[in-house]
């Protein structure tokens, strides 16, 4: 995927500072870009680009510039509807040329389809705009002296002097494993929330900041279109834009099988898997059975423990704020095996067909505990923190132990507290012995709660969609999409996400979330269009993709857990408390009920820190 970074200052900025931070985007941004570069410097800004060509050919290089309209642009993501939107130029088959000319003439970015950031700059202003899902990432800082923003937050770190930790954003990570709103791990960074555009005035030095869309577009939202139609119109469209080869990250479960059986040209694609040598772990005997009956060739890497070792410090690399979602690692380590091994360079990825048809076993929960809430406060709430004696029902620590054990110790939260509570890893009692602050859960949960008051509004009586709507606005761009775009773009490749079309989205959420949710049946819409497709016989539910981390930590990366925890950034620097520290890893590490959860955060955390701290 394209990568940028920008800058603007006034006289008072260190230019020797700015002049190394271009210098220095261009390694940073490298690897998002490998197909060309550029850099423009006027007055007082410079742009810097960093391309990934898949469609068209020299009109896309970048930065973009109309020295006749004073303009200049600097752009990553991929527009789909760019034919309609009036600025195509027979023989020229470029979204970038066209977006470009689509600002110059001031047009409304809500008519854009697609996923993207972008920076244009016309007479002394300069507009930010980020997709409305979320899809692609821009971040910024704004200082007295500069203000600058880059498709990466690592691009702006030597542009200020003091790294200060935001306590509350660590505390946030700490119980969620991301950061839910759109702040950054320090203080100076902020990030353009998914569909917004921010405007800064060279003049004034000043920032404003708005919504120009929301994930149901008024102006659409009472298409007659059909749910089916625009998902099929989605899948095509997304698969044939670009002359590279293409492939499909591939489960075989629901999200991805449905893309891989909607492809409307076979050729030049692949399906894409990780695989463990823990097979109860693995998905592939799933994936090549699917893969098999749809007649498309499954090609698979195996992500070890060995792997984990070597590879996390290149994994924290580009990672512009710590990210310990348990998928995040064997997908980026699979993306860096595709580019060594293949020539594929575009993915489709069943990222937000969760969200849309709700798929989470957290709203599954929240739906037993609404039926359960007859049941006086004070019995549930001694059911909290009990530890059930069951034997799991598989080897992973998402089994029966682990999620009925996870459910009772949140069935005494209100709703919709207790939906983000199950997704909780370390708990606010622990996050304060930690950090030597008090953190209670509705504290850290504050960005979910706030977008929980317009979800009220949106969907009132349904809360099912509320759910859905806030996971819309957090876990989805801030985890699992962030999560798709690192792991891709940090190796040069580009993934595309089809359930995130304008469309599709309007439509899925005019869906009653009483009709998208069965216990028997999970995603019901999903699942009656791939039965047009698929035998029944294969589109049986998986499990959320967990690597086995439980096993690893027990046995072979048990020393390295200790070594890195015990004498590294964390302990050394009292970021965390010692104390707690270590005795948090050595519970963790000797109980049979261990939370690997828990030590990937930590370790993850450790290293993130090594890297850009």
């Amino acid at each position: 995927m394209c990568g940028f970074f920008g800058v603007v200052y006034n006289y008072n900025a260190d230019k020797d500072e700015i002049k190394k931070a271009l210098d220095q985007s261009k390694i940073k941004l490298g690897h998002r870009g490998p197909d060309q570069s550029g850099l423009h410097i006027d007055n007082n800004q410079g742009m810097y680009a960093a391309r990934l060509s898949i469609q068209g050919g020299n009109e896309g290089d970048q930065p973009k510039l109309n020295s006749n309209t004073n303009s200049a642009m600097v752009y990553n993501g991929e527009i789909y509807n760019f034919d309609k939107l009036g600025f195509v130029l027979p023989d020229l088959n470029s979204d970038t040329l066209c977006l470009f000319k689509y600002l110059e003439n001031d047009k409304e970015i809500i008519d854009l389809n697609g996923m993207f950031a972008f920076a244009f700059s016309k007479n002394n202003k300069t507009l930010l705009a980020r997709d409305r899902f979320g899809i692609k990432p821009l971040f910024y800082i704004h200082t007295p002296n500069i203000f600058a923003y880059s498709s990466e937050a690592k691009t702006l770190f030597d542009l200020f002097n003091t790294k200060e930790v935001d306590s509350e954003a660590l505390a946030k990570y700490l119980s969620f494993n991301y950061l839910p709103g759109n702040e950054h791990i320090y203080k100076d960074i902020k990030s353009v929330p998914p569909g917004h555009k921010l405007e800064y005035d060279h003049i004034s030095h000043s920032i404003e900041v708005k919504q120009y869309a929301d994930i149901i577009n008024s102006r659409s939202h009472n298409s007659s279109s059909k749910l089916d139609d625009a998902l099929y119109k989605s899948i095509r469209t997304q698969a044939k834009i670009g002359h590279r080869n293409k492939g499909i990250y591939f489960s075989g479960g629901m999200d991805s099988a449905l893309l891989a059986a909607e492809l409307p040209n076979k050729q030049n694609f692949s399906l894409f898997n990780v695989s463990y040598e823990e097979t109860e772990y693995s998905e592939y005997n799933k994936a090549k059975e699917v893969s098999e009956f749809l007649d498309l060739e499954l090609k698979f890497c195996h992500f070890t423990s060995q792997n984990f070792i070597h590879e996390i410090p290149k994994l924290v690399k580009n990672l512009s704020s710590p990210l310990a979602d348990p998928g995040h690692f064997p997908l980026w380590f699979l993306n860096k095996w595709i580019k060594e091994n293949t020539d594929s360079k575009v993915f489709l990825s069943g990222d937000g067909a969760d969200e849309l048809f709700a798929g989470y076993q957290t709203v599954a929960a929240t739906q037993v505990s609404q039926s359960l809430s007859f049941i006086p406060k004070q019995i549930r709430e001694s059911l909290t923190g009990i530890n059930i004696p069951l034997f799991s029902v598989d080897k992973t620590s998402l089994g029966l132990k682990y999620k009925v054990n996870k459910f009772l110790s949140g069935i005494n939260l209100d709703f919709p507290l207790n939906h983000f509570y199950w997704r909780n890893v370390f708990n606010s009692s622990e996050i304060s012995n930690l950090t030597g602050r008090d953190h209670s859960f509705s504290d850290l949960a504050s960005d979910f709660l706030n977008i929980m008051c317009d979800a009220h509004k949106l969907f009132p009586n349904d809360a099912i969609n509320q759910l859905l709507y806030s996971d819309f606005k957090t876990w989805l761009p801030q985890n699992n999409l962030l999560k798709v775009d690192h792991a891709s773009s940090s190796h040069g490749l580009e993934a595309r996400v089809p359930y995130l079309d304008n469309e599709l989205v309007n439509n899925a959420f005019s869906i009653r979330g009483s009709e998208k949710f069965r216990f028997k049946m999970n995603k019901p819409h999903l699942r009656s269009f791939l039965e047009k497709k698929i035998p029944k016989n294969l589109l049986q539910n998986k499990s959320p993709f967990i690597p086995p981390y439980q096993i690893w930590f027990d046995s072979n990366l048990k020393t390295f857990i200790k070594d890195s925890l015990f004498s590294g950034f964390l302990y050394q620097s009292h970021l965390l408390d010692r104390k707690q520290l270590r005795s948090i890893v050595n519970q963790e590490l000797t109980s049979p009920a261990g939370n690997p959860f828990k030590l990937y955060n930590l370790l993850h955390l450790e290293f993130w820190f090594r890297e850009n701290c």
